[in-house]
């Protein structure tokens, strides 16, 4: 039973180095090149070439780049740049046709709600010129009536002026034609008692 055990163990053993090394990587490809002076024989890995491809493709582009990418960036930045421009440029022009379009609207509002407001007050102050002409016309009419009145008064005034005037004369004339008549009454009572006085 011993003995079994160990040469399970030895094939276990066998089989597991078989796998690991079965699993450790692919076969190398054979290059083979047959010309008729000679014949070579080499080694081709994949991962060399690759490796190898892509060293060469890196040099290419390295070589490249130093090459253009002066170029390639100056132009690429002109190209950023201009684009930058044209855009801000653009940008710029839409910003200053939107603020003007916001004062011109703004202003255009502004003159609307002027426009109401001077109509507004032109109505108000026609409707204060009608009333004020209806009233000055009143206090004319009033005035004229008025002026008619005092002239009226001043007529009558100026009339009994003159007739107190001519009382006071015919007053006057009176006391003139009663005095008068006084001095002639004594005058006659004066003769009369000359006339009868008895004679001696």
């Amino acid at each position: 039973m011993g003995n079994e055990n160990e040469q399970n163990d030895n094939n276990e053993n066998v089989n597991t180095t078989n796998d690991g090394e079965n699993n450790k990587s692919e076969p190398e490809d054979l290059d083979i090149t047959l010309d008729d002076d000679d014949i070579s024989i080499s080694l081709h890995d994949d991962d060399d070439d690759v490796d190898d491809k892509n060293e060469n493709q890196e040099d290419e582009n390295e070589n490249k780049q130093a090459d253009g990418v002066d170029i390639n960036n100056e132009s690429d930045s002109n190209k950023k740049n201009e684009k930058k421009d044209g855009d801000s440029d653009d940008s710029d022009n839409n910003s200053d046709e939107d603020k003007k379009y916001k004062s011109l609207h703004g202003y255009y509002q502004s003159l609307f709600k002027f426009n109401q407001y001077l109509s507004k007050k032109i109505h108000f102050t026609q409707q204060e010129f009608n009333a004020q002409s209806v009233e000055i016309d009143r206090h004319q009419s009033k005035k004229f009536s008025d002026n008619s009145e005092i002239g009226e008064l001043k007529r009558e005034l100026i009339k009994y002026q003159n007739e107190v005037k001519l009382g006071k004369e015919r007053g006057e004339k009176l006391e003139n034609d009663i005095k008068e008549s006084k001095e002639t009454r004594d005058h006659l009572l004066r003769s009369v008692g000359r006339n009868t006085k008895p004679s001696k």
